[in-house]
């Protein structure tokens, strides 16, 4: 599997674990007066670790939503809590708002966290819980009010309930609970339509192109335990008949088709009845994409310019092409979103291409300014819509940036053929170098230690290739790059570099003596010289060993692509 793919099917899975959790801020209705609250003030067990930090993706743990029974119960509670609904009774879909008022009634400061029940006819947005995810520094005697706000995004629940504990990080104190309820008035609204297969890419529905027992699937975006699937009749018809009037994301499964996810409003008034699911054929087997900056090197905040290239090599036209960049999430990796992007970009209608045609696109996108830390920029991204088989495409820049980071090769033999450097594989004494890879210059050259380290402090923030001195090959040095991250690591600052014996199969540059303490005074950005990675189409990717795993993919998508090209 290429890193490039990785990476992609990591986020989408990522994704899926995440619906219901990550949607956009509801339009609010008018609150009415609120109910009186609940409050459910039962002391729990003294807390005797600190909470852990939240994950990226919330869940309230099951242990918080309701108060254990303990002999410690009859202790003063660490905080009171006041906890409120906006409304006294709603009916499903509505938007709800919640309040927390949390007291610390100690003589100390202490840090507060609660993680609401989502299972309870209520899903929170999670913008709204993240401060209280992280904690919240309470001073003795002060009172802090958290606002959340979500929907009654549940189908089948007829109750909403506002339940957890409020938990202070410090050990040695008490967990409050609180219980708010009202009741929720059951409300569904119906979707319906068809899936065809569009074989001739005219966007319209013909003869022979309705598709029967396609699986089809209603994920509810405000709450992750809603998803229906059903199956479409002998007409290609299929129907959802019990869903909360929110959004709904649809996808598709038919074999080796593609789909577009299709976000639907549901709503009472039934007017989702004629929906039309198209599939096309992966963008891949007709479709090549290639992009490439207009600038060798930017500095960070710059806006950087692409060109991308899209050609239709197949006979069906192509309509609705979006670029889907950055899919791991992780590195600095242009999103290929915003303005910039125009119709390429993924909220936008998508470009369409004729059979024979190419079409070249300008784009541009901000470079965020904390990616100075990486010293180097790539846009990685697929071309299609959201199923596999898009064409794939990379290129980066170096970010001018003044940052230094220290990172550590070990040097090492593979005795037992497993990869990985082990006790007896290590070699001291050996000089280790950082070269640029598209200069080939030396930036820093450091000696393993007895234990096989070498380590490089200060080297300039930016991407690496390896190399060793003496009677010493390298082995797959295409795969072994180093990044050299500012103000800490990218996933490891530790990057193994197996050796054989055997004679380079080039002159090494010559060495600098020393590692440098700063990196060299920036140039100015300078217009692409042509001598960059230029990514083009149906590419093969390289497969790499273990570090690959720890990168995510992104450095080796960066060396891969530059390899490739100046292979050709």
């Amino acid at each position: 599997m290429s890193l490039f793919r990785h990476a992609r099917l990591t986020a989408a899975t990522c994704a899926a674990v995440a619906v219901g959790m990550l949607f956009t801020a509801p339009a609010h209705a008018q609150p009415s007066e609120p109910a009186p609250s609940s409050v459910s003030a039962e002391p729990s067990a003294p807390v005797s670790e600190p909470a852990p930090e939240p994950s990226t993706v919330p869940s309230a743990p099951t242990d918080l939503v309701q108060p254990p029974n303990n002999a410690d119960s009859a202790q003063a509670l660490s905080f009171a809590v006041e906890a409120t609904l906006d409304k006294a009774s709603y009916q499903t879909g509505d938007p709800v708002k919640a309040t927390l008022k949390i007291t610390n009634t100690t003589a100390g400061p202490l840090t507060a966290s609660s993680y609401p029940a989502s299972d309870t006819g209520i899903s929170f947005r999670y913008e709204s819980l993240r401060a209280l995810h992280a904690g919240i520094k309470i001073d003795a005697g002060k009172t802090y009010t958290h606002k959340l706000d979500g929907f009654a995004a549940d189908p089948n629940a007829t109750s909403a309930v506002f339940v957890g504990h409020v938990t202070p990080r410090e050990s040695g104190h008490h967990s409050t609970g609180f219980t708010v309820t009202a009741p929720l008035k059951q409300v569904h609204g119906k979707i319906a339509g068809v899936v065809y297969l569009d074989k001739n890419g005219n966007e319209t529905i013909d003869a022979g192109e309705l598709v029967a027992d396609a699986d089809v699937t209603a994920g509810n975006n405000h709450f992750g335990d809603d998803r229906q699937t059903v199956k479409t009749d002998a007409a290609g018809r299929f129907a959802f008949d019990r869903l909360a009037p929110v959004e709904y994301s649809l996808s598709t499964k038919v074999d080796d088709w593609t789909f577009r996810y299709t976000t639907v409003k549901v709503d009472l008034s039934n007017g989702n009845l004629d929906l039309k699911l198209r599939g096309v054929r992966p963008f891949g087997e007709g479709l090549t994409a290639s992009l490439k900056f207009k600038q060798d090197s930017y500095k960070p905040g710059d806006t950087a310019h692409l060109v991308v290239t899209l050609t239709n090599i197949g006979t069906i036209p192509m309509a609705g092409v979006h670029a889907v960049c950055h899919r791991s999430g992780e590195g600095p990796g242009l999103k290929g979103t915003g303005a910039g992007w125009g119709d390429l970009a993924w909220n936008r209608k998508g470009v369409s291409i004729a059979p024979g045609k190419t079409e070249t696109f300008q784009v541009s996108e901000t470079i965020p300014v904390a990616y100075g830390d990486y010293g180097v920029v790539f846009a990685g991204c697929d071309f299609g819509w959201d199923g596999d088989g898009n064409p794939e495409a990379v290129d980066y820049a170096r970010l001018i940036t003044n940052a230094t980071g220290t990172v550590r090769t070990t040097v090492f033999q593979d005795g037992d053929g497993n990869g990985w450097p082990e006790e007896g594989e290590t070699m001291a004494g050996i000089d280790v170098q950082l070269v640029e890879p598209d200069t080939a210059k030396v930036v820093a050259t450091a000696r393993t230690n007895d234990k096989g380290v070498a380590e490089f402090k200060d080297a300039p923030a930016g991407i690496y290739s390896t190399d060793v001195k003496g009677p010493w090959t390298v082995v797959n040095a295409e795969d072994r790059d180093v990044l050299v991250k500012g103000n800490g690591c990218w996933y490891t600052c530790d990057f193994p570099v197996q050796v054989t014996p055997g004679p380079d199969d080039e002159p090494t540059p010559d060495p600098v003596t020393t590692p440098p303490t700063a990196p060299p005074a920036a140039p100015a950005p300078q217009a692409r010289s042509g001598n960059l990675a230029d990514t083009g189409a149906n590419v093969i990717w390289l497969s790499v060993g273990g570090l690959a795993t720890l990168l995510a993919g992104a450095v080796f998508l960066i060396a891969a692509n530059r390899r490739r090209t100046k292979a050709n």
